[in-house]
């Protein structure tokens, strides 16, 4: 059967290339700022030139540089690091690096006189950045006004951020790509989840996740996470054999469990209001 147009759309392959070049163009070569001198000569520039000259220092996570060329030569995804098969590592990086500069635009553009924008171009890029992330099953994720990151899709960590929201950026984080193979990051957004677990122990074991609470319990001093399992008194065979990847998966599922007991105290609390209801309603 023949595809119609949007059909075809739909279904074409995604190309990082493609998809970078495409950011690329709107964001450092498309001339959509505008200004004028006190005598009215008009000039134009780029968004990356824009906020180079007038943001960039003032952005609270830039630590000790001094331009963008800096932070994209750092990271590797400069116009020529990318123009050459890029990864979805590479795209995944170079995206959040331009969706933090486009909140700086959004927060502080100094809308005057002075200065235009053509906001039609700020909209295509955003677009284009949730549009590609959404089909490779990644979001952004606005953590503060100045701080965006990138996280794999997971329905029961936005669960869980949305009902524990003191420990929600930590839920979030956890998923970021760039914590891939960075054992010693996950631990610590691990011990901070477990802190927050330990309160919740008896709620789960009085309301039949007795299991649940107990094996997480179990990883939590077993794995290196929150004793030092190498060496010493808490030493074990298993910890001080396994290789990195191995270990890393059993913290991805330490962070899994921690979900499923967050959302089963999230249960047990909307139950006992579930009950109430039942017992108000059975009186009439």
């Amino acid at each position: 059967m023949r595809k119609n147009l949007f059909e075809k759309i739909d279904s074409k392959p995604i190309s990082y290339l493609e998809e970078i070049t495409r950011i690329e163009f709107l964001f450092s070569k498309d001339l959509v700022i505008g200004s004028r001198d006190l005598i009215g000569r008009q000039h134009r520039c780029t968004i990356e030139q824009y906020i180079d000259a007038f943001l960039f220092k003032n952005w609270k996570y830039r630590s000790t540089y001094l331009c963008i060329d800096e932070v994209r030569q750092d990271l590797k995804i400069t116009e020529r690091d990318l123009a050459t098969a890029p990864t979805q590592e590479d795209l995944l990086a170079y995206f959040e690096f331009v969706a933090n500069m486009l909140l700086l635009i959004k927060n502080r553009f100094n809308y005057s006189v002075f200065f235009y924008l053509n906001r039609d171009c700020l909209d295509i890029l955003r677009e284009n950045l949730t549009e590609v992330l959404e089909k490779i099953n990644y979001k952004i994720v606005e953590l503060d006004f100045d701080k965006i990151i990138i996280v794999a899709r997971n329905e029961n960590a936005d669960a869980v951020a949305e009902n524990f929201k003191d420990i929600g950026d930590k839920v979030i984080e956890y998923n970021r790509t760039i914590l891939h193979g960075d054992i010693a990051g996950k631990r610590e957004i691990l011990l901070v989840l477990g802190d927050k677990f330990e309160p919740l122990r008896k709620t789960l074991k009085g309301h039949g996740f007795g299991d649940l609470e107990s094996n997480i319990g179990f990883l939590l001093n077993s794995i290196n996470i929150r004793h030092n399992n190498k060496e010493g008194t808490n030493k074990n065979k298993f910890v001080v054999s396994a290789k990195p990847e191995e270990l890393e998966k059993w913290y991805d599922t330490t962070y899994e469990l921690l979900l499923l007991a967050f959302l089963a105290v999230t249960y047990i609390n909307k139950k006992t209001e579930i009950d109430n209801l039942k017992a108000i309603i059975a009186k009439k």
